[in-house]
C-alpha cells in the first residue's frame, strides 16, 4: 500500500494478545488430485483418515491432501519501517482467485429450467448465504509466536531456497519491537464469506471449454450490469465443475461482491426466464457489436480479469449465447435433470 508517498508492506498475520488466548482462525483446504478437476475445496474441521469427497467431482480426497490454512481474519500488522516508492512501475502479480465451495445447508431459493429453440436447455438457481472461498496463490511462511511472514516467491532468489520445505529458520522482529527466533511454518492463506449466489449450468458439449465460459460468464456480468442497472463492481463471477448426465463440465457462478449479499444476482432468476433473456440478448449486442479481435476493454474485458485477458474471446461468447436466445419454455419436472 501506498501512502503519504511511502510503500508499506504487510509484514505480519495479527493475532489479538496472547492472554485472551485467542489464536488465528483456521481451516483445511485441499486441491482436487483429479487432472480434470482441480478444484480447491474446504473444510471447517480436519477430514478424518478417510478423506473427503471432491465438491465437485466426487471424488475422494486423500487425507494427506490436506492442509491446514490460516484465515487472517483480524487483518494485518504493517512493517515498522516503510520504504520510498519506487519510480519503476512495480510487477503485475496476481495473488488470488476467487472459488465456489458451496454448502449443503445454504438455502436455495428458486431453481428453474429452460428449453430453447427445442434443443438447448439450462438450470439456474438463486440461493443465499452460499459460501466461496478466496484462496492465496502463493504459500506464506509464518511465525506461529508472532505471525510475521514471507511468501515463498520473496525467498525464490536465495540460491540455497527449497520452496519445497515445511519450515524456515529466519531471525525477525515481532510487531511489538523484541527479537523472534521461532522457525516459521509454511502455511496457505484463505478467507471464506457468505454473499447471494446464481449459478448457471448449461447442457452443451461447449460448456466443457474453460475459454468458451470464461468468455460467457464476463460477457453475462457486463449484460447484467446494463440491464438490471447494477454496480459492475458489485457483482463477480468465477467457473465451478459439476457433473451434468455424467459429464464433468463448468457451471458459472454469479454473486454479490459483498459479504452478506445484495440481492442484485438474485434479481436474474424469475419464473418466466425474462430477466435472463433481456440479459442474453444484451450480451449478444456487446459481443456482436464490438470491431475486437480477441476481445478488449469495449466488451469483456477489465482492470480485475488482466490475469485472463488472453482467455477472452467475445466471437465465442456469441456463438454460445446466440443458441440461448429467444423465447424460453420452462422444463417440466420430468424432463428436470439436475446438477450436482
Amino acid at each position: 500500500m501506498v501512502a503519504d508517498g511511502k510503500l508499506y508492506t504487510s509484514r505480519y498475520i495479527r493475532k489479538l494478545p496472547q492472554t485472551t488466548g485467542q489464536y488465528w482462525e483456521a481451516a483445511y483446504i485441499a486441491q482436487c488430485n483429479n487432472p480434470s478437476c482441480l478444484k480447491w475445496n474446504h473444510r471447517s474441521v480436519e477430514p478424518d483418515f478417510s478423506g473427503e469427497e471432491c465438491v465437485s467431482c466426487h471424488e475422494t480426497i486423500e487425507h494427506f491432501r490436506w492442509n491446514q490454512a490460516i484465515e487472517p481474519r483480524k487483518g494485518f500488522v504493517a512493517d515498522a519501517k516503510p520504504k520510498d516508492v519506487s519510480m519503476r512501475k512495480p510487477d503485475k502479480v496476481y495473488r488470488s482467485d476467487d472459488f465456489y465451495i458451496g454448502d449443503k445447508q445454504r438455502q436455495v431459493i428458486k431453481k428453474y429450467a429452460f428449453i430453447i429453440q427445442d434443443e438447448n436447455s439450462f438450470q439456474m438457481e438463486t440461493s443465499i448465504n452460499d459460501f466461496l472461498m478466496v484462496v492465496c496463490n502463493d504459500d506464506f511462511y509464518v511465525c506461529p509466536h508472532c505471525g510475521y511472514a514471507e511468501s515463498v516467491s520473496e525467498n525464490m532468489e536465495n540460491a540455497s531456497f527449497n520452496s519445497h520445505q515445511k519450515t524456515l529458520e529466519k531471525k525477525h522482529i515481532a510487531p511489538w519491537g523484541k527479537a523472534c527466533e521461532i522457525k516459521l511454518i509454511k502455511n496457505k492463506l484463505c478467507h471464506v464469506f457468505k454473499t447471494d449466489v446464481v449459478r448457471l449450468v448449461f447442457s452443451t458439449p461447449q460448456s466443457g471449454k474453460q475459454d468458451v465460459m470464461l468468455s460467457v460468464m464476463y460477457a453475462l456480468l457486463e449484460a447484467l450490469s446494463s440491464v438490471l442497472d447494477i454496480e459492475r463492481n458489485d457483482i463477480k463471477g468465477c467457473l465451478h465443475k459439476v457433473i451434468y448426465n455424467g459429464n464433468l463440465i463448468y457451471s458459472i457462478v454469479l454473486f454479490d461482491a459483498v459479504a452478506g449479499g445484495a440481492g442484485h444476482v438474485r434479481r436474474l432468476v424469475t419464473e418466466d426466464g425474462e430477466q435472463f433473456r433481456k440479459v442474453v440478448e444484451k450480451a449478444l449486442a456487446i459481443t456482436k457489436g464490438c470491431n475486437c479481435s480477441p476481445s478488449c476493454y469495449s466488451c469483456l474485458r477489465n482492470y480485475y480479469n488482466q490475469k485472463i485477458h488472453d482467455k477472452l474471446n467475445r466471437k465465442y461468447a456469441y456463438n454460445f449465447l446466440k443458441k440461448y436466445a429467444g423465447e424460453l419454455e420452462p422444463i417440466t419436472n420430468e424432463k428436470f435433470y439436475n446438477f450436482c
